[in-house]
């Protein structure tokens, strides 16, 4: 199928025509008035920190894949000057190496001056990586479920892009994989007999050159190809389209992928921002995928714990501090044994979800049930 070209962009049109529309685009005038784009080169990465030891994955198959849930590639612990030396060349064995998704601020302190992040974006809410790939290294079709900005600094990229909107073509692993973000489609060799819904999909190609940057909203299906060894940043921030989430098939689709995650809280400052819940959401969501419902509820009765107790100024729990913060409640008499089993009996219909259809009458009734339960707490 002919691929839908791409549209090249300055910032000023990016801002005044682009990035409302949640629709991808090249901007051609950002990264090339970075310092990194007249200085980097592998090279220069020597020549900085050749002795940083870093982590670096490796595959014979040119593809980062994963399987079962698990990755299909190794990784291994090396000074900079080696890894670089093995992303430069296809080793003899036929094996790739990739420096892929480095955290920068943290791993590559020496090269946050080169770079400029870009001022639309909160520092304080942004994850900034780190990629250096050899030539023809592969990521497989997945979606991300934050904005991404994708500066190449040198070296070109080949992406493969779809419309979240096409998930029934696309073919996402399973809502119990740990990596439900992934296709089970190889685009480059695709099984019709296994996915014949495929044919359908209508994707946009573009080859991101060295000097721009691509801004790819949050849930677009992707794949890449390094064309030649590259070095890239990208900028993850959070999207403020809380409809995606609502509305769009793949945006229902992560969130099981986010309730593996992080039960759903990644969710809760967009929610604050867009002035709503979690047991509002699930509300909407009952007439639309009960099973969203579901999760949508569960998800509310974790926020309302993990806020209980809460001193101003002070930060909401951790997902990973749930359980304690229930049994502190319930050893201070705030939790009755009845209000132990109604938890219990949520997080049951809520793990349902991933493999099994919640009724109707079930779904109603949580969402109803756990909004009472919140109002009493």
């Amino acid at each position: 199928m002919q691929s839908i070209p791409i549209e090249r962009v300055t910032l000023n049109d990016f801002f005044e025509r682009c990035y409302a529309q949640s629709y991808p685009v090249v901007i051609t005038d950002v990264v090339q008035k970075w310092p990194a784009f007249d200085c980097w080169s592998p090279e220069y990465f020597v020549h900085t920190m050749a002795e940083k030891r870093v982590q670096v994955a490796y595959t014979q198959e040119d593809t980062f894949a994963y399987q079962n849930g698990e990755p299909k590639y190794g990784r291994a612990n090396l000074p900079l000057a080696q890894a670089l030396e093995k992303v430069l060349q296809t080793q003899p064995d036929g094996v790739r190496f990739f420096l892929m998704q480095q955290p920068m601020a943290s791993a590559y302190p020496e090269l946050m001056d080169d770079i400029r992040i870009p001022d639309w974006l909160d520092e304080n809410l942004i994850t900034i990586n780190f990629w250096v790939g050899s030539k023809g290294a592969f990521t497989p079709l997945h979606f991300d479920t934050e904005d991404n900005f994708i500066a190449q600094v040198f070296g070109r990229k080949r992406f493969t892009l779809y419309d979240p909107a096409q998930l029934d073509c696309l073919y996402p692993n399973d809502k119990t994989d740990k990596y439900s973000h992934l296709s089970r489609v190889n685009i480059a060799h695709p099984d019709h007999h296994a996915h014949p819904q495929f044919h359908h999909a209508e994707p946009i190609t573009v080859t991101l050159d060295a000097g721009e940057m691509l801004y790819l909203p949050s849930h677009w299906w992707h794949a890449v190809q390094s064309i030649n060894v590259n070095a890239m940043v990208n900028f993850w921030q959070q999207s403020n389209d809380l409809k995606l989430y609502l509305e769009n098939p793949t945006g229902i689709h992560s969130l099981w992928y986010l309730y593996q995650d992080n039960l759903l809280q990644s969710l809760d400052g967009l929610l604050d921002a867009k002035n709503t819940s979690f047991l509002a959401c699930a509300e909407v969501m009952l007439n639309r995928d009960r099973q969203a419902a579901v999760l949508l509820a569960h998800a509310g009765l974790i926020d309302a714990l993990m806020r209980l107790d809460l001193c101003e100024g002070a930060t909401k729990k951790s997902p990973n501090e749930l359980q304690n913060l229930i049994g502190e409640f319930y050893r201070r008499g705030r939790l009755s044994d009845v209000d132990l089993e109604k938890i219990q009996n949520w997080r049951f219909l809520a793990l349902q979800t991933f493999t099994d259809e919640v009724g109707p009458a079930d779904a109603a009734a949580m969402v109803d049930d756990v909004k009472l339960f919140l109002q009493q707490l």
